[in-house]
């Protein structure tokens, strides 16, 4: 799990949604981590938190700034095969479904 968001609340949703998905290989990462294209690269799947208004006001995560997300889109632009980006618990939720 990815939070969009790079600071301590994004920090808490993601550790939210990796706890949801269990077992040993579910990390919860923030968009500023130094090592997350290592991290992005062990994985087989991934999913980025980035909620939208709505979606932040019924407790989906924080919304994060245009700067956090076009920095974190830059960083992830070689890993689009495994990432999928939620911005609702609907679609986080669906992704955990299909893993």
């Amino acid at each position: 799990m990815i939070s969009v968001r790079a600071d301590e609340r994004g920090a808490s949703a993601a550790a939210r949604w990796a706890e949801r998905v269990g077992g040993a290989g579910a990390a919860a990462l923030v968009s500023s981590d130094a090592q997350l294209e290592k991290q992005v690269d062990a994985v087989q799947r991934v999913l980025v938190l980035d909620p939208g208004m709505i979606a932040a006001r019924r407790g989906f995560g924080a919304r994060a700034t245009s700067r956090e997300r076009l920095a974190l889109v830059s960083r992830l632009a070689g890993h689009a095969d495994h990432v999928t980006w939620a911005a609702t618990d609907a679609q986080a939720t669906e992704w955990l479904r299909g893993r």
